[in-house]
């Protein structure tokens, strides 16, 4: 849940639709710091969330959108030896997570492919 002032909209725009689905947030975050605002995490609030009701938790179709966001994230945000380090981390940790099944790696390919063809936004097929 975020809370943004009119200052920050007019100054940063709106979340990015080359994302569409997963990292959108982040993306946003990371303008809004870049523009000069802060961010204030409030621990003490309670937001009510159904996680990946549009989705499914853990679906092929989060999955592909999460790791290809990612990649497209350090991409558009990263310069020289950052991104190197992030695309490294990136790459190991999603690997990781498909070693320990928490990642599908058919997932993980189809999307490392569209990051590769600097596809962004809704797929318009079945990409899995």
């Amino acid at each position: 849940c975020m809370c943004l002032s009119k200052k920050i909209v007019e100054s940063v725009g709106f979340l990015n639709e080359d994302f569409f689905l997963y990292e959108e947030d982040s993306e946003y975050c990371y303008r809004i710091i870049k523009a000069g605002f802060s961010i204030v995490y409030m621990p003490t609030s309670i937001i009510y969330h159904k996680v990946s009701s549009s989705t499914g938790q853990d679906s092929p179709m989060s999955q592909y959108y999460m790791i290809r966001n990612k990649y497209n994230f350090i991409r558009e945000n990263f310069k020289g030896f950052f991104k190197v380090c992030a695309y490294i981390y990136c790459t190991e940790q999603l690997l990781f997570r498909c070693i320990k099944n928490k990642v599908r790696f058919r997932c993980y390919i189809a999307a490392f492919r569209a990051f590769m063809r600097k596809e962004t936004g809704k797929v318009r097929k079945n990409v899995l």
